[in-house]
């Protein structure tokens, strides 16, 4: 086998480290669309004007940003090593996935199911309920609303990204026959599920950004020389983009249609940002941030609600800056008890976090 290249092994260290530089801040816009996404009690009858500009803002520039490039980071890491289709390394890569995806996402809904359980007023026990807590929750079992989600709902993301585990093998034939037409035909797919309101599952954005990061990595394509053609492009249309995503806020169809617009052009920004930041010697990716982006991602939703209980407690929102200020402490203090949380159980507990984040103990 020919040695690597100085210069290959360069740009692979900087592909990765892109892309573990983005997993963290990934994370944290997560957390912070969710904290955000609130609305006050009296809403209708005060004015939040700066609240309500900071939420458009997050709405606009971050709604729906960060899950397509986990997928597109997913697809691409897992096809690295298989240009040329092994069996052998394809099941070892998916006997890695169960302990990495599976084994935690049975963990995070069972524990999130258990406090659902624990809370509910009435409990109407059904073993089909019971069931689609993992996959489509149908409302039964807790009178909590049924959604397309699992109960646990920022698990979707593990749920569809297993699919494509599962399936990978013929997405791996048909990216290497007609990659460019495949990737074209699963954008119209998710395009029609993201205008339309279908009660069928269909994991359009899994298939469409898992494959380009696979098509991108069966080809053994430079994601710094291919990304980089658009990197001036990709900056002017990300800003350009949110600023009339907050424009036409109020206007469903329209809206919709730049933010569609936007999503893609994001997918390139946070790259190249990501590239430009290691270029410049800015900052560097941290392991330990990168490493907590999981965790960070999946147990959120467990703690950030408890913590505007809190705040709201001790200093009641009143105004359009408390408001906003509230939401902004809570996404500090949310990312630092995570944090923590990461830190102290890789410290003393590091088995029981291997098996919550499928990292090795």
């Amino acid at each position: 086998m020919a040695a690597t290249s100085p210069s290959c092994a360069r740009v692979q260290s900087v592909h990765s480290q892109a892309l573990n530089l983005l997993r963290f801040p990934l994370a944290i816009v997560i957390v912070t669309i969710h904290i955000f996404n609130v609305t006050p009690a009296d809403a209708g009858e005060v004015s939040y004007p700066i609240f309500d500009f900071a939420k458009t803002f997050i709405r606009s520039f971050l709604h729906w940003q960060s899950v397509p490039i986990y997928f597109f980071i997913s697809g691409f890491v897992f096809f690295i090593g298989l240009r040329t289709w092994d069996k052998g390394k394809w099941l070892k890569k998916l006997q890695n996935r169960k302990k990495s995806l599976f084994i935690p996402y049975l963990v995070w809904n069972t524990l999130f199911l258990f406090l659902v359980l624990y809370s509910a007023d009435n409990l109407n026990f059904d073993i089909k309920s019971l069931l689609s807590c993992y996959w489509r929750y149908d409302g039964v079992m807790t009178g909590v609303a049924s959604t397309d989600m699992p109960i646990n709902v920022p698990l979707w993301f593990l749920r569809d990204l297993m699919l494509m585990v599962l399936i990978s093998p013929v997405l791996y034939r048909m990216l290497k026959k007609q990659g460019k037409l495949l990737l074209v035909f699963f954008g119209v797919m998710w395009l029609v599920k993201y205008f339309g309101d279908f009660k069928i599952y269909m994991p359009a954005q899994a298939l469409l950004f898992f494959s380009f990061g696979a098509y991108m990595s069966i080809n053994g394509k430079d994601m710094i020389a291919e990304f980089g053609r658009y990197k001036k492009l990709s900056v002017i249309g990300y800003f350009a983009l949110g600023i009339l995503a907050m424009c036409f806020h109020s206007a469903p169809v329209v809206y919709k249609i730049i933010k569609s617009m936007l999503i893609v052009v994001g997918l390139f920004f946070a790259f190249n940002t990501a590239v430009w930041l290691l270029k410049k010697g800015y900052c560097k990716s941290n392991e330990f941030l990168a490493s907590s982006s999981f965790f960070i991602y999946v147990a959120h939703s467990l703690v950030y609600s408890n913590v505007a209980t809190i705040l709201n407690r001790l200093c009641p929102p009143e105004s359009d800056i408390s408001w906003l200020l509230s939401c902004l402490i809570n996404v500090v203090l949310t990312t630092l008890i995570l944090l923590s949380a990461y830190y102290l159980m890789l410290r003393y507990t590091p088995r029981l976090m291997g098996v919550m984040t499928g990292r090795k103990g």
